[in-house]
């Protein structure tokens, strides 16, 4: 995952091999609220990291 620009949030989601939609509903379960505008570098690996984190915890 390349963190070293600026995304929207469709490039991002396509990066993690969803739709928007899916990306925000997922979000959306989790409590993240993502505020308008591109998704800084940060912020994508902090979203990044919450989805794994549920992925793992869900595996189990």
């Amino acid at each position: 995952m390349d963190t070293k620009e600026f995304k929207s949030r469709k490039q991002f989601a396509k990066e993690l091999g969803m739709c928007t939609k899916t990306l925000m509903r997922k979000l959306k379960a989790l409590k993240y609220e993502l505020p308008s505008g591109l998704i800084s570098p940060n912020q994508q690996v902090e979203i990044w990291n919450l989805l794994n984190e549920k992925v793992t915890l869900e595996a189990v």
